[in-house]
């Protein structure tokens, strides 16, 4: 499955057989197969969101587009799922306060407004980056993910055969 901004998912359904066997190979080899599949479906959705986010005019440095990533769940078990990509800002990591001119709290510059952009506001409507990223390259995501994964099954069997 795989999450996109937070509230959008795409859940391949009615493949037991695949999975089993994707399984089967996982447990002989104890390669992830997966999840290097599924990070490139994301980035076909991360790169459609980068290309959908407004610029920011302000030369400060600081720009929704440059925090836009790909990370993947290190736990999706819990959720009951076999692997989970998140795609969406991610903020840079905070550092403590340090103190600024005339006793001021200083934080690192972040992203954090993101999803005030993407969902609006009282006083401003939603530009919604990522979900017109998700509803243009679905499509393409699913096939690339598809095509990666049966690159790396065909290929690992052709390496179990030797």
């Amino acid at each position: 499955m795989a999450k996109i901004g937070s509230r959008e998912s795409v859940q391949v359904l009615g493949l037991k057989e695949l999975d089993a066997k994707i399984r089967e190979l996982t447990k002989i080899t104890g390669k992830n197969y997966l999840a290097p599949s599924l990070r490139k479906a994301a980035n076909v959705i991360k790169n459609q969101a980068i290309r959908n986010v407004a610029v920011d005019p302000n030369p400060d440095g600081v720009h929704i587009r440059d925090d836009i990533k790909v990370r993947r769940d290190p736990n999706p078990k819990s959720q009951g799922k076999n692997e989970i990509m998140y795609v969406k800002p991610f903020s840079k990591k905070q550092k403590k306060s340090v103190k600024g001119k005339k006793g001021k709290q200083k934080n690192n510059e972040s992203t954090y407004y993101w999803r005030f952009v993407e969902l609006g506001t009282v006083n401003q409507t939603g530009q919604r980056f990522l979900t017109r990223a998700y509803n243009t390259k679905k499509k393409v995501a699913v096939k690339e993910f598809i095509e990666s994964l049966s690159k790396s099954i065909i290929r690992e069997t052709k390496r179990l055969k030797k």
